[in-house]
């Protein structure tokens, strides 16, 4: 099955997402090539990744800003991005791979400087930032049903003052930094679709519309259901003469201009741009044009959206391209369950009763997934809140996105065809108490659980299993534990 078809159809969702995404990033991090000298690298320096997301976010404003003012950081947010300019952001997230091009500095408790250069953490600071963007109101329509929960952008008409054109440009960077190392973006996808699109114009199928605002697309529908070749309707019981009433227009006027394919897909882009982001012509808005500029991030000898359009050569591609990125959202505990794997252990721990106690856990960690809402567990209704606990009570995906979250800060499914949720089994640390309390640690960059198999650990799984309706004290455990990871209520 073709992503596209996958796609459209949304079955199964999990296929809709892979063999698009890789070819665009893959050429992005490629075209970059070499590894910035160390007056160009990136500096952060914070004690939080949302102290540091917002750093980010304020330097990439203030290198947009002509002859910036002087800006007095927090102590949560230190120095920012040092010697680095909007073109080089995408060269410096590229290059952390290859060497130190992109250095994280947290300070601890005790003052002291701790580095961080792993993938997750980049990661973790990206989608940081992209939250500390989508706070300002000014900027930002905050989701609703009619947007499918997403962000949509708040342009103003007219010349567009300096700080405002600061902050569209770096927002623009930014979007383009997370759509290729997150592979997500909490804005609307129609709007990624307009910065990518070809010849200035929206084509999106009403499929896809669908997918991520439901309600547009049966709008849309009596318009995108016209063969283009053919003259428009002007019945007054036709749906497409009522959807043009509907937006105060005469068909006879729309039908004249409407004379060849060509201006019904003009009129068309038109009728989206409206519909689906609430302007009706994005490129002659001064303030989506500087999105667009800080979009479209130098890389090497081409920019951003030349390296997409040469793998998307049409606007309906580019609607399916970003319509698979963006179509990740878990539909079925299985669809977690499935990237669950085990790494095998040491050679000299690798004994069949280790296998045996191994899958045991995996089989406890599926059951887990398979409940709903927080665990109905005495421990866990100390640590959560009474609302946060009834709002949850009855949905079947909590515990999945949960999941997810801790892994890539994200509630979406990989966007990688072969990303795992790895479990590293390790044997006990004998320095540690036998009756120590069980914990696992969790490395980000490489989606990877490591549990130590202490004594706690094996009871918690050696008990038997309950009905899937009820609590064990392993769900308990492995609940409080990822919640631990999150550390925020949103996640409750």
């Amino acid at each position: 099955m073709e992503v596209t078809d996958a796609l459209v159809s949304c079955e199964p969702p999990i296929l809709a997402r892979w063999s698009a995404i890789y070819l665009v990033q893959d050429a992005i991090k490629k075209a970059v090539g070499v590894v910035l000298p160390a007056e160009q690298c990136a500096t952060l320096c914070g004690t939080s990744n949302a102290a540091l997301g917002a750093a980010l976010l304020l330097k990439l404003v203030q290198l947009q800003t002509p002859s910036p003012p002087t800006v007095n950081l927090s102590e949560d947010n230190q120095e920012g991005v040092s010697q680095c300019e909007i073109p080089e952001i995408l060269s410096i997230f590229s290059n952390s791979a290859h060497g130190a091009s992109f250095r994280i500095t947290y300070k601890n408790a005790a003052g002291r400087d701790s580095n961080a250069t792993g993938t997750g953490v980049h990661r973790a600071i990206i989608t940081s930032a992209c939250a500390a963007m989508l706070k300002n109101h000014n900027y930002w329509h905050a989701p609703s049903k009619a947007s499918g929960g997403y962000y949509l952008p708040l342009f103003l008409d007219g010349e567009p003052s300096v700080v405002r054109t600061a902050h569209w440009k770096a927002y623009g960077a930014l979007i383009a930094v997370s759509l290729v190392y997150v592979t997500s973006t909490p804005v609307s996808p129609f709007l990624v679709m307009a910065l990518l699109a070809h010849e200035k114009q929206l084509a999106v199928t009403k499929e896809i519309i669908a997918l991520f605002q439901p309600v547009h697309a049966t709008e849309l529908a009596p318009w995108l259901d016209l063969d283009p070749t053919k003259a428009i309707p002007t019945a007054h019981t036709d749906k497409a003469v009522q959807f043009l009433y509907a937006l105060g227009l005469q068909p006879s006027i729309v039908q004249s201009s409407c004379t060849n394919e060509r201006e019904f897909r003009q009129r068309t882009s038109i009728f989206l741009s409206q519909q689906l982001l609430g302007y009706s012509n994005l490129w002659k808005n001064e303030e989506f044009l500087a999105l667009l500029a800080g979009f479209n991030q130098t890389i090497g000898d081409t920019t951003f959206v030349e390296i997409f359009q040469n793998h998307a050569k049409t606007n309906t591609e580019v609607a399916q391209y970003i319509g698979a990125m963006y179509n990740r959202k878990v539909k079925s505990p299985d669809e977690v369950i499935q990237l669950l794997e085990a790494t095998d252990r040491e050679d000299d721990a690798q004994s069949v009763t280790n296998v045996m106690l191994d899958e045991l856990f995996l089989r406890r960690v599926k059951r887990y997934l398979q409940g709903c809402g927080h665990p109905d567990h005495p421990i866990v209704r100390k640590t959560v809140p009474q609302e946060y606990f009834r709002q949850r009570r009855k949905d079947p995906l909590f515990r999945s996105r949960l999941l997810l979250t801790v892994m890539s800060d994200s509630d979406l499914l990989p966007a990688d065809p072969d990303q795992r949720i790895l479990f590293t089994f390790a044997e006990p640390d004998t320095s540690i108490a036998a009756d120590a309390e069980p914990l696992f640690k969790v490395h980000t960059c490489i989606w990877n659980i490591i549990v130590e198999m202490r004594p706690s650990v094996l009871r918690l799984i050696g008990k038997s299993e309950p009905d899937l309706h009820k609590a064990t004290d392993f769900d308990s455990w492995f609940h409080s534990s990822l919640l631990s990871c999150v550390q925020s209520f949103n996640y409750y």
